[in-house]
């Protein structure tokens, strides 16, 4: 491609080399160029001048550096405290309660647990998605404030109250078994 180019650049120059310049076209260039020198020069700012656009510059930027930064430092309202305004006491309470149960259930299925590890481990992933779950509807409760929203949440509660007594259930029925088994042998 290159030396398409060149080739070409070649062949022009080959076409122009016979033409030159018309003999006036260096006068008139050097009456252009007296022309420009005869016209007056541009003043020179004076020091005055210089220094209030200098003070205006620094004064703008000091301000905008303060406006930044008073914005950077409003705080930010924090979205447990927001939750709990909007929610109001009722559902803190109610929250609470499931939330104490939800502890002691979980601690209860560690120790009924303790020789299932994949059980543990596969509570603990639909506990962990449930909990996202209610994450994602204290988001829109923030965002709508419905008390559809507020009743989803409760349901999630007591779904992962509902999901730890049916797996203590069964670990207690199979522990209770494989005692049994192990006394009869």
């Amino acid at each position: 491609m290159n030396r398409s180019i060149e080739e070409k650049i070649q062949e022009g120059r080959k076409q122009l080399d016979h033409l030159e310049p018309s003999a006036g076209l260096w006068d008139k260039i050097a009456e252009n160029l007296d022309a420009e020198e005869s016209m007056p020069r541009i003043r020179k700012p004076d020091r005055v001048r210089i220094f209030w656009q200098a003070a205006a510059v620094t004064l703008f930027v000091l301000s905008s550096v303060l406006v930044y930064d008073k914005l950077q430092t409003q705080p930010v309202p924090d979205r447990e405290a927001l939750l709990q305004e909007r929610l109001g006491s009722d559902y803190a309470e109610i929250e609470q309660h499931y939330t104490k149960l939800i502890g002691l259930k979980r601690a209860e299925l560690a120790e009924v647990s303790e020789g299932f590890p994949a059980i543990k481990e596969e509570m603990t992933k639909e506990l962990e998605s449930l909990n996202t779950e209610y994450k994602v509807l204290e988001e829109e409760f923030l965002q709508t404030g419905s008390q559809r929203v507020v009743d989803a949440m409760i349901e999630n509660l007591r779904a992962r109250i509902q999901l730890l007594n049916r797996e203590i259930e069964v670990l207690k029925r199979t522990n209770e078994s494989y005692h049994n088994e192990a006394k009869t042998i």
